[in-house]
């Protein structure tokens, strides 16, 4: 089980724990050092990558990580659902 990866320093992410080894089939966890940037603008602070089973760690097609940026969006937009009030 290799440590968990050391994040391109460009990216502005840095691992949750450092100091775990992460075992094949499971994830690691990164967050952007300044929590209020996304990664890639996103709406979350954290990335999961996952350890595969040659002992390396998934990131970008390229091995680029991505970046820890102002975020775009604050807000899962998710379902909207309206809720039914009675009043009698």
């Amino acid at each position: 089980m290799p440590p968990i990866a050391e994040a391109d320093l460009t990216s502005g992410l840095e691992p949750v724990l450092p100091e775990i080894t992460v075992p094949a089939g499971q994830f690691g966890m990164y967050v952007c050092a300044d929590r209020k940037f996304g990664v890639n603008k996103g709406p979350s602070a954290y990335l999961r990558v996952l350890c595969r089973n040659d002992s390396t760690y998934e990131t970008a097609p390229a091995g680029e990580w991505p970046a820890c940026e102002e975020r775009t969006t604050t807000v899962n937009p998710g379902k909207v659902r309206g809720r039914r009030v009675n009043m009698r």
